[in-house]
C-alpha cells in the first residue's frame, strides 16, 4: 500500500503494481544536489556509469526509474508539489 503524500495524490486508490509504486525522499546537506546526481547517474541511462541507479536500472530517458532535482531552486519547487 502506498502511504503519505502518495495517498493524497490519489495513488493509493489504485491496485498495487510496479507501475504506480512511488517512494519520495528529500535529501539535504552540503553539496547534496551534486552528490545526489552522482548517485542517480546521467539523465540518459546509456551515458550513466555502472553502479548508479540509472546506469543499473533505467532503460531509456522517457522511462527513467528515478528523478533528481538539478538545483536547490528546482528542488524547492518540486518538493512543494507534494
Amino acid at each position: 500500500m502506498i502511504l503519505g503524500a502518495a495517498q493524497s495524490a490519489g495513488f493509493a486508490d489504485r491496485e498495487p503494481s510496479l507501475h504506480c509504486a512511488l517512494h519520495e525522499q528529500v535529501w539535504e546537506g552540503r553539496g547534496v544536489v551534486a552528490t545526489g546526481r552522482k548517485i542517480i547517474g546521467a539523465t540518459n541511462p546509456a551515458a550513466s556509469e555502472p553502479g548508479t541507479i540509472r546506469g543499473d536500472y533505467a532503460i531509456e530517458v522517457g522511462r527513467n526509474v528515478i528523478h533528481g532535482s538539478d538545483s536547490v531552486e528546482n528542488a524547492k519547487k518540486e518538493i512543494a508539489l507534494w
